[in-house]
């Protein structure tokens, strides 16, 4: 009698979390994925790094007072930075996560809602996070069946403490995103193994890794440089900073009004 329970209770998980994921895939026309700006007539794989770091106390101070995790923080900077490179209010990306000891990855959806503001979406990112958290336990390809999605840009937050709200700690103080200190950083100093088979026994053209070390946070692309220039994703993980430290100034921006460019580079178009 107990085996039956469990069973059934498993097969209502199992449905619930099922058209949780399929509610997200239709939340995006498909895939996401930045136009490559280098033309080739097949296309290989040579991927490349850039990095930059990030103060750790800033970001999850800034976290804490928004009752998100810092996951949620940078999913939502990549989320928005995509939405501008790819001029689509549908974003759809695939997060890697843990389960069971090993890393999945299921496809991640959002439509960006200019009206909304910086917080709102902060907390979409976060309450859509913890969703994906319950059904990452069950096979993706066994739920979607002939319908499975591999989007082409991928996402990974490596840090079990903080990859949710409901396990993350920190101290409620003010923030000042000019505190952040950010800059190029050596790519050999983050052990790049530890993803190495996913990135290269995949189709996809740019993986996002984030990993904290000591006091901050690594922000890894890869990237295909085959299709992509260097130039190009500088740029992309240049803005992801950008719009961070935009979030962090004014939480009640609404997001419409937000731009990729610097404050430095906006009044030089003025």
């Amino acid at each position: 009698m107990k085996n039956v329970i469990i069973l059934k209770s498993f097969k209502a998980s199992f449905s619930k979390q099922s058209n949780i994921l399929r509610i997200s895939l239709k939340k995006s026309d498909g895939e996401t994925f930045i136009s490559p700006d280098i033309q080739v007539k097949k296309e290989n794989k040579k991927f490349k790094e850039k990095e930059i770091s990030l103060n750790m106390n800033v970001i999850n101070n800034f976290s804490k007072k928004m009752k998100i995790s810092p996951n949620s923080l940078f999913l939502t900077s990549t989320l928005f930075t995509l939405n501008r490179f790819v001029f689509n209010r549908n974003i759809l990306i695939s997060r890697t996560t843990e389960s069971n000891g090993k890393l999945i990855d299921y496809p991640f959806g959002l439509f960006m809602e200019s009206d909304k503001t910086v917080k709102e979406m902060l907390i979409e990112v976060e309450n859509e996070l913890i969703k994906s958290e319950e059904y990452k336990f069950f096979p993706y390809d066994k739920i979607l069946g002939d319908n499975i999605v591999c989007p082409d840009f991928k996402y990974y937050f490596e840090n079990k403490d903080y990859s949710s709200k409901n396990n993350y700690l920190g101290n409620n103080n003010e923030i000042n995103s000019d505190e952040i200190n950010s800059g190029e950083i050596n790519s050999g100093e983050i052990n790049i193994n530890e993803i190495n088979d996913k990135i290269n026994n995949s189709s996809n053209k740019a993986y996002l890794f984030i990993k904290s070390i000591d006091d901050e946070y690594r922000i890894s692309l890869y990237y295909n440089s085959v299709i992509y220039t260097e130039k190009l994703m500088e740029t992309f993980i240049k803005s992801i900073e950008i719009i961070l430290k935009k979030f962090i100034n004014d939480q009640n921006e609404k997001i419409g009004n937000i731009s990729i460019l610097s404050d430095k580079d906006t009044k030089k178009r003025e």
